[in-house]
């Protein structure tokens, strides 16, 4: 069977479907195509010659079951949400899961797509199938949504966080039931902070929560608050979340996107590095590489390059955890000197962490205490085989 880890959003992954055959789970991260403010993960299955192609048949089907966890990896799975049983001929056969995330709450799942070799594709919430826990492959027809992506994915989100929005406001004014206090890294030299309603510290109300323009930047000389006149279009819109992307040396505002539903997305370029001028502007990327390429280009355009040897970016900004959840990974596919991170996805500990957490012992240590103990022993049986019978000796001739 073939095992998904939700927690692991890049790289790939060897499961074993019997003894001797190994299925292999290859991950990439983009954005939607159908709904550019949502992201998609593809888990791609690929199983060995004579299983890839072909239906080989095995008692209930159980080479072709896919397992879905919310966990990273092998050792640290996690719990199982899901498992899809018992395809009975090569049509029923998954090769491909898709799942779907907000952009703005990556560590949310929203819904989940079966490809199968019939190129049949099959669209189930999550909420479905974390009820669920499995079926089998032929009553997949029961549980598939009737809506598309584009309908079913801002539908799904708005059932999640219980329809929380933003309003927002161009004057000053301080937020009240919003998160967004910490920075999530994108590389070495960008970071973003999301902004999302927290609908759980107002009862009784389901907003929308206001949002003002005056709390929009954190605390820098080079932040002013946006001008009125540039963000006419969203001036007391409601909108699912706000994303600011910033220059990490210095903490310089780059751009701002206001992002609602399926794919409406306002954003807001600075034109330069001192002051608040800024224009509204069309940013396209795809992935997190071409996010970078994008704002490489807002930097170069604004003259960024002369603060490359500004000081240590604010306090603030030196924090590199995420808001909201575990959005990397820690499956150390990109290293520390790789321009992309991951950001965490995963409330599971990684590799590291889990031998730290439970102090697995060193086998070098044991074998140098093992040898050094056995060493120490047969010295004192050297010793207590040559000393204690003369000590004997010359105690007997003193009493005697």
């Amino acid at each position: 069977m073939a095992s998904i880890y939700l927690g692991k959003k890049s790289g790939s992954s060897v499961s074993a479907i019997s003894s001797n055959v190994k299925a292999t789970v290859n991950v990439t991260r983009e954005i939607s195509r159908e709904c550019t403010n949502f992201e998609k993960v593809t888990y791609k299955i690929t199983y060995p010659k004579g299983y890839e192609n072909e239906y080989v048949t095995t008692v209930f089907g159980s080479y072709y079951n896919v397992l879905i966890f919310n966990g990273h990896n092998g050792k640290h799975r996690g719990d199982r949400i899901f498992g899809y049983y018992s395809p009975a001929n090569n049509s029923q056969v998954v090769r491909e899961v898709c799942v779907y995330y907000s952009v703005l709450r990556d560590y949310m799942p929203l819904m989940v797509t079966f490809a199968t070799r019939g190129n049949g594709t099959y669209i189930c919430t999550y909420e479905t199938l974390r009820n669920q826990k499995w079926f089998y492959a032929y009553d997949i027809d029961k549980y598939k949504l009737r809506q598309n992506l584009v309908q079913g994915l801002p539908k799904e989100l708005n059932r999640s966080t219980k329809k929380a929005k933003i309003r927002f406001k161009t004057d000053a004014g301080h937020n009240m039931n919003i998160n967004g206090l910490n920075e999530i890294r994108l590389n070495r030299k960008f970071s973003k902070v999301i902004f999302i309603p927290n609908r759980k510290t107002r009862k009784g109300s389901d907003g929308p929560y206001d949002f003002y323009n005056s709390e929009l930047f954190k605390q820098n000389s080079l932040n002013e608050v946006i001008k009125e006149d540039v963000l006419t279009s969203i001036k007391d819109q409601t909108m699912d979340g706000i994303v600011v992307y910033y220059l990490r040396r210095g903490g310089i505002a780059l751009l701002v996107e206001f992002i609602d539903g399926c794919k409406s997305k306002t954003q807001i370029v600075r034109k330069y590095i001192q002051g608040n001028e800024w224009e509204n502007g069309t940013v396209t990327y795809y992935n997190d590489q071409e996010l970078i390429r994008e704002l490489d280009k807002i930097k170069n355009r604004i003259n960024g390059s002369e603060y490359d040897n500004m000081g240590s970016a604010p306090a603030i900004f030196n924090n590199t955890g995420v808001s909201g959840g575990s959005t990397g990974n820690n499956t150390g596919e990109f290293d520390e000197e790789s321009d992309i991170d991951i950001e965490a996805t995963t409330p599971y500990p990684g590799d590291d962490d889990y031998y730290i957490e439970t102090n697995t012992p060193n086998i070098g240590n044991m074998i140098f205490y093992i040898l050094a103990g056995s060493i120490l022993a047969a010295v004192f049986v050297a010793v207590a085989y040559y000393k204690i019978p003369r000590f004997l000796a010359i105690l007997y001739r003193k009493i005697t």
